[in-house]
């Protein structure tokens, strides 16, 4: 299968893989740029890229000789994706199209990988100074509040607050029952 995109035309790559799946496949045209779920991809000496399943992915291949906005999900799904190519000095609008995390809420995009505060939020305005940019989403782990119910028994416990994804100790029990 042949795709074509930006004066690029990618050859090897199927629909679907699975789990697992070591994926190959070449890459032609006026200095491309391969990027994995966000992240620069390098092609070997024979100028074949691959890769390894280890989730869902997105490809995306710019034009190198214009720059891109990237958005990688980061750890979600559904990563937006912007087709247009940039002229350097040239400005961008943030999408607002949002990525998705179970268990986790959305900030916004940032320039590091590993950010707890979003730079850029929808609508925002990116300036391109020489290269394409990589936007990380950047997530706020869910928190829950963890209420306890004596059903029929006396006492009270006060509540616990967890965040997703976090290990924590519950509240050791100290309702009464008569007979238990």
């Amino acid at each position: 299968k042949t795709v074509t995109h930006e004066g690029c035309s990618i050859v090897g790559l199927n629909s679907t893989y699975s789990f697992g799946d070591v994926v190959t496949f070449t890459v032609t045209g006026t200095k491309p740029n391969v990027y994995i779920n966000g992240q620069l991809l390098t092609a070997d000496e024979n100028k074949t890229y691959s890769f390894k399943i280890t989730g869902n992915t997105t490809v995306f291949v710019a034009d190198g000789s214009k720059f891109s906005i990237i958005y990688s999900a980061n750890g979600g799904d559904d990563a937006p994706y912007d087709s247009s190519a940039y002229e350097p000095d040239s400005n961008a609008s943030i999408t607002d199209a949002q990525p998705t995390r179970t268990g986790y809420s959305f900030e916004g995009w940032a320039t590091d990988k590993n950010a707890t505060d979003a730079e850029y939020v929808a609508g925002s305005s990116l300036v391109f100074n020489g290269d394409s940019v990589i936007l990380y989403a950047v997530w706020k782990a869910n928190t829950y509040k963890i209420s306890y119910d004596a059903n029929g028994a006396s006492g009270t416990m006060s509540s616990d607050t967890l965040s997703f994804d976090e290990n924590g100790m519950l509240t050791i029990n100290s309702f009464e029952k008569e007979g238990h």
